[in-house]
């Protein structure tokens, strides 16, 4: 596993580097901020929840100053993934798509990125969605899904 960044300083540190990156940041039940730079990292957290039985209690993505949370305290597990919208004759958005799970429903909100706008709301079942992209709320699971 890679080293996560989990605190204000930290994540300063890096994004003075780098200022046009996007960011993930979560905070999980533990109380503990993290900052993912990069995707891939989304699905390394999806471990350590497991392994920790955590919840995930907000996430959301950063641009510059510019800041988007959701508030998923009351949601069975958290969706993340990346996409890209595409139309012939036209350039392609990059989106970051966040959904709340309830049920066996995942409400998704896509945001176009970097400037973090929301294009398009929707529900979907798990079958239906990138089930490696969701991470459960582990305090509660007994089943799965």
């Amino acid at each position: 596993m890679s080293k996560f960044i989990t605190s204000y300083d930290q994540w300063l540190e890096f994004y003075r580097k780098d200022k046009l990156k996007i960011w993930i940041r979560v905070i999980t039940s533990d109380n503990t901020e993290y900052y993912l730079p990069e995707f891939l990292q989304w699905l390394e957290l999806k471990q350590l929840c497991e392994d920790k039985k955590l919840k995930i209690n907000k996430v959301g993505l950063q641009y510059r100053s510019h800041s988007i949370e959701v508030d998923t305290s009351d949601a069975d597990g958290v969706y993340l993934v990346r996409s890209l919208i595409g139309v012939m004759g036209e350039n392609s958005k990059q989106t970051i798509t966040i959904g709340k799970l309830y049920g066996s429903i995942i409400k998704k909100t896509m945001w176009i990125t970097p400037e973090l706008v929301e294009e398009l709301s929707s529900e979907d079942t798990v079958e239906d969605s990138f089930k490696e992209a969701l991470i459960l709320n582990y305090e509660k699971q007994t089943g799965t899904v």
